[in-house]
Parts: C-alpha cells; sequence; structure tokens
C-alpha cells in the first residue's frame, strides 16, 4: 500500500516539474566565447555578427542619414553618432549616445586635431557595435578604423592620422611604435562604414 503511494506521488512530481524544465531549456541561452576586449559590445554583451546584422544597421543608417540630430536635441534614437559641423566638419570618431540625453553642444575634436562646435549629430552606427580594438586583434566591425595614439608616444604626431581600411574577421595592424609597451597602449578606434568619403585612407 505504501509503495503504491510513493509511486504515485513520484509520478505526479515529476508531471509537475516537466513543464518547468522545458521552460527553462527553452530561454537558456548558451554562453559565446569573447575575445575580450576586442570583441565585446558597450554593454557587456558580444555583439550578434552576421550578414543580417549588418545589413540591418546599414538599412538603418541609410534611412536615418537625412534625419540628423540637432546639437541640444534629445536623442530618440539610440546608437554611435558622429558630429557635423559647418563647411563639413565632421568629428574624428564616433560618440555612443543613450535614448533620452541631450545631443552634445560642446566643442568635438574634429579629424584634423581641430575643435568644433557641433550643429548636428549623424547615426552612423547600432549601441551593441564594438568601436574600439587592440592592434593585431581580429577585427571585429568592417570599416574604417583610425589610430588612438597616447600623446606621451614618441613621434605621437607621425601616427596621429592615420586611418585604415579593414573587413571584419581580418587582423587590425601593427603601428610598430618601436615599444612594446607603447603598442600595447595604442587602440584602433571605428569611425565609420568603408566608402565614406569623409574618411578615406590617406
Amino acid at each position: 500500500m505504501k509503495e503504491n503511494f510513493s509511486l504515485r506521488m513520484t509520478a505526479m512530481t515529476l508531471a509537475l516539474l516537466a513543464p518547468l524544465a522545458m521552460a527553462y531549456a527553452a530561454t537558456d541561452t548558451p554562453h559565446r566565447a569573447v575575445d575580450y576586449p576586442s570583441q565585446i559590445g558597450p554593454s557587456g554583451v558580444a555583439p550578434h555578427d552576421g550578414t543580417d546584422a549588418t545589413t540591418a544597421e546599414a538599412n538603418k543608417r541609410a534611412a536615418l542619414m537625412h534625419q540628423p540630430l540637432t546639437a541640444g536635441a534629445t536623442v530618440v534614437e539610440p546608437g554611435y553618432y558622429r558630429a557635423i559641423g559647418d563647411d563639413g566638419k565632421t568629428g574624428r570618431s564616433v560618440t555612443l549616445l543613450s535614448a533620452g540625453a541631450k545631443a552634445p553642444t560642446q566643442k568635438q575634436l574634429g579629424e584634423r586635431g581641430r575643435y568644433f562646435a557641433p550643429k548636428h549629430w549623424q547615426w552612423v552606427a547600432d549601441t551593441q557595435s564594438v568601436t574600439r580594438a587592440h592592434m593585431g586583434s581580429t577585427c571585429p566591425k568592417s570599416g574604417q578604423w583610425f589610430a588612438d595614439v597616447p600623446v606621451d608616444v614618441p613621434n605621437f604626431k607621425h601616427y596621429q592620422d592615420v586611418v585604415v581600411t579593414c573587413q571584419s574577421g581580418a587582423s587590425l595592424p601593427h603601428l610598430n611604435t618601436g615599444d612594446p609597451f607603447d603598442d600595447a597602449r595604442v587602440r584602433w578606434v571605428w569611425i565609420g562604414p568603408a566608402g565614406d568619403h569623409k574618411h578615406a585612407l590617406r
């Protein structure tokens, strides 16, 4: 009698736990290997690569091209933006702006190392985009990359305007500053998609 009662209780317990186990399996997300910090997004989550994501970002960039954000206005669409000034002046790098924040009005660093007052901000990339990486690391995003070299590196001015075009999956080049310690401090900064005439390879 007790044995039958125990069997019935075991069967009922399994029946109750089965849906929970299935729900957990359906929502469980496997971990992805991340080559930190060259392949990690600003949120701390590795971005989802692939043609679909790249195409979606390009389509969004094209759709927002003629809808620049006025400096000082409230950000509605989060993402990486580039400052746009008078006479075609553009920011040297992109800036992450969150929804609800105010688009910066203070002067921004331009391509030639000169500061300018932004009039608008142009949406360039999604918030999950990777925009900084080490030299020699795997390029996480196709486009043009600017060498961010610390000012105390010898011959700093020789490297300050270096821009390269790199495809996703390739290796970002070394600058060979002559000092391994200085090389480790250099970062490649994504400045926009390839083919942007404002950031042509020079």
